[in-house]
């Protein structure tokens, strides 16, 4: 690090910046356009590569005689890890509360995933379903298959520099050969696609693996994704060598009763989305954000906004929330015989707790797993967003072809606040 300073410059991932002229450049020498205090942020940071800045530091260095929000801060360094590519925030770290650390690489080492740059994003492709809808699909990272079931909402390039989704994908392709792809009606597939029932979307998801060369792999899906992937393992179950479901349900908001939500609330919420989905003030959309995301900052909100205005249009994002609502797998979950993990927060604003064990009981042997998180997928930064990780890498790594009755919950390390829990399944039940 001090041979980099004399020598004028720093590097990092994929750049290197200039000390002398105060600018960020690219590996081949290309100048990197930054504000001015997007740069002077970025030099108080390099002078102390390696370690904390406080917030204090920062806007008294940068802003010393303008009084300025955090925000203004919070902005140049999204606008760094956006100019860096750094959507797993390696490079620019946020200590929570406190400030931000800079971390340095080797000179000219760029930070590839599956052969792409972050800034690049992994490449997108195109399978075509059963009946003729085109469906764009990614795969990126190394090591055994991963395929995430299709989820609301997607966009394949605008969530990999997502604040919120970003992180976690990036982390899951540094371990796994990670499928990703974007459901029909929704991001880069055919938006005209009209919105469709699990079986369906099942059965794109087929079409999806097998454009991909993949025969057999570990399946995850998030939330809606879900009762898709029950399915998929009901009609495919040679495909998969395990199951994680992740603040997922079997049963849809308008089958669980009048209790979930009551109709008239449900009601103003599509016309609201009808009306202001797609509106450059991001009113509706925030209201979906802050009950996905209730512990997210500002830049992260923001982000996941400009996320849900990408993946679908109104009249698309109205047709997949009745969808969605109207699902009920729950008399499949039987059949389901992979090993399944389950993992879910009792503070999910989204999808209820009960749902969650609901959904675990109904699988034989299946591992239930909670963590501790207001949102509906851990932030980067929480402790339950390592803990996840560790859930999802252990449980696919595990050699043992299915969860014995005398296994024990999967162990955090002493660090982590995840609670694990095995429920007892009515397939634990018979084995003793």
């Amino acid at each position: 690090m001090d041979d980099a300073r004399n020598l004028g410059r720093l590097a990092l991932p994929g750049h290197y910046y200039e000390f002398a002229a105060n600018e960020l450049r690219t590996a081949d020498g290309t100048r990197v356009p930054l504000r001015p205090q997007c740069l002077d942020v970025l030099r108080c940071l390099a002078l102390a590569a390696g370690e904390l800045v406080t917030k204090d530091q920062l806007m008294a260095t940068v802003w010393p005689d303008v009084v300025v929000t955090e925000d203004s801060l919070v902005q140049c360094i999204g606008a760094l890890r956006k100019a860096l590519g750094d959507v797993a925030q390696r490079a620019v770290q946020t200590v929570p509360r406190r400030g931000y650390r800079l971390l340095a690489s080797p000179e000219g080492r760029c930070d590839p995933v599956g052969g792409a740059t972050m800034a690049a994003g992994p490449p997108v492709r195109f399978a075509t379903s059963a009946d003729g809808v085109r469906l764009a699909y990614s795969v990126c990272g190394a090591g055994a298959p991963l395929v995430r079931a299709g989820r609301w909402m997607s966009h394949l390039e605008a969530e990999w520099d997502c604040l919120t989704e970003g992180p976690l994908l990036c982390e899951l392709a540094r371990r796994f050969t990670l499928l990703r792809y974007d459901q029909r009606g929704q991001g880069l597939s055919d938006r005209d696609a009209a919105a469709c029932g699990p079986g369906t979307r099942a059965r794109d998801l087929k079409a999806v693996v097998d454009a991909a060369g993949l025969s057999r792999f570990s399946l995850f899906a998030i939330g809606t994704g879900t009762p898709i992937a029950v399915r998929f393992a009901r009609l495919f179950p040679d495909c998969l060598e395990r199951l994680i479901l992740i603040s997922g349900f079997a049963r849809g908001v308008a089958m669980r009763g009048e209790r979930s939500q009551p109709t008239p609330y449900g009601d103003a919420w599509l016309r609201l989305i009808e009306d202001g989905w797609d509106d450059e003030n991001p009113m509706v959309r925030q209201m979906s954000t802050t009950r996905h995301y209730p512990g997210a900052d500002q830049a992260q909100m923001r982000s996941f906004n400009g996320l849900l205005r990408r993946s679908c249009t109104p009249a698309g994002a109205v047709a997949v929330i009745k969808a969605d609502g109207a699902v009920d797998v729950s008399a499949e979950l039987g059949q389901v015989r992979c090993p399944t993990l389950v993992v879910h927060a009792p503070a999910n604003a989204i999808v209820p707790f009960d749902e969650g064990r609901l959904l675990a009981a109904g699988i034989p042997g299946a591992r239930f797993c909670t963590i501790d998180t207001p949102n509906n997928l851990p932030l980067e930064g929480e402790p339950a967003f390592d803990a996840l990780l560790r859930l999802i890498e252990t449980f696919v790594s595990e050699t043992e072809p299915a969860v014995s009755a005398a296994a024990e919950p999967i162990a955090p390390t002493p660090d982590r606040r995840a609670v694990l829990r095995v429920i007892d399944t009515p397939g634990r039940r018979a084995s003793r």
